[in-house]
């Protein structure tokens, strides 16, 4: 009996270094997210101790940033948050991701203030979310609610286009045959040309359209799933529409488009531009590109946050805010949406995931 134990325990062993051996990246990735979790739970450690010192947070955000490394950078720039007040008395120093800060001067930590309570996570996460995110919620009670980014010549898309997102569909999607993610769709024919949404009369599908001429239109579709966090991404290279969820190719499809169309509609996210189609549920990181992004290119960052620098994106919306009424284009660009239609009057919702 004794010598069948060992002989197990060595088994075991072996598939451990097996498994090392043979997806050895995915092992440091784990060991880089678990220092991720120490960090964080040495900054939340940190937050508490302040507040119930001093009986106020140290910091006063309009909305998420990164954290700055103020021991290389002294002057802190605005888009970053400098919370060295807290160094060396509630944490011997400010830790930094093992990947770097995503922006240059920064840590690779993000924080949010939302309901007057901090929330930290990392900017990095490579195997899986690394501390609670901040999304937006597209009802309160009642109201349905959007984001609307005027129209601008970078969202004027053509050739290859990736749209990506993580949404929590509510189970009970509705009557209405679509629930759009994001995209600039209209009902009228000459003015549809790019959409990701959820088809809740088919049964619940995942649905990628492009249209060529604002009538001619394509897509593809793959059953959704309601009630869970989900990564989508729809995909257009120029020969075939694609689906990805959670990095995954789910389906694709062969299509005659050749030339997406263009209009001077805004870019919607949570409706289309009908303004009636609107989303139930939670969305946050919504991305666009003007290239076809390849599947591995969408499991290595949808888990990230992205420095806003990367190449062919086009708008970048984390809806991480937390608090006000805008949610900021973190790319380039900088095609700032508003929240609609009621805001401030109606406070946005705000969660965590």
């Amino acid at each position: 009996m004794i010598e069948l134990l060992i002989i197990i325990g060595i088994i075991a062993i072996l598939a451990v270094a097996v498994m090392v051996a043979i997806n050895p990246g995915r092992q440091f990735a784990a060991a880089r997210d678990a220092t991720r979790e120490r960090h964080l739970s040495s900054l939340r450690s940190a937050f508490l101790s302040y507040q119930v010192e001093k009986g106020h947070l140290p910091i006063d955000l309009e909305y998420g940033k990164e954290i700055c490394n103020t021991k290389d950078f002294p002057n802190c720039p605005e888009h970053l948050v400098d919370i060295s007040d807290l160094s060396p008395n509630y944490i011997s120093s400010i830790p930094i991701d093992p990947m770097g800060g995503v922006d240059p001067m920064g840590v690779g930590y993000e924080i949010s203030i939302v309901n007057s309570e901090i929330v930290i996570s990392s900017m990095h996460g490579e195997t899986r979310n690394i501390g609670s995110r901040v999304a937006l919620s597209f009802q309160i009670e009642e109201e349905e609610v959007f984001v609307e980014i005027p129209d601008d010549d970078v969202f004027d898309i053509q050739d290859e286009i990736t749209l990506e997102a993580w949404i929590y569909p509510n189970v009970d999607t509705g009557n209405t045959l679509y629930r759009a993610i994001a995209g600039k769709y209209d009902t009228a024919e000459d003015e549809r040309a790019y959409q990701l949404s959820i088809n809740a009369w088919s049964g619940g599908e995942v649905e990628f359209w492009v249209s060529s001429d604002g009538d001619v239109r394509d897509s593809v579709e793959y059953p959704f799933k309601g009630g869970v966090w989900q990564h989508v991404a729809g995909v257009y290279d120029g020969d075939e529409l694609k689906i990805f969820i959670n990095g995954e190719k789910k389906a694709s499809k062969e299509t005659d488009i050749s030339t997406i169309n263009t209009n001077e509609e805004p870019f919607i996210i949570g409706s289309d531009n009908a303004f009636w189609r609107f989303w139930r549920g939670e969305i946050y990181e919504v991305r666009l590109w003007n290239r076809a992004r390849s599947g591995v290119e969408i499991r290595e960052t949808m888990h990230k946050r992205l420095s806003g620098k990367d190449d062919g994106l086009v708008g970048y919306w984390p809806l991480n805010e937390g608090v006000g009424c805008l949610a900021h284009d973190k790319s380039t660009n900088e095609n700032h949406g508003e929240l609609k239609p009621d805001c401030p009057e109606e406070s946005p919702e705000w969660v965590l995931r």
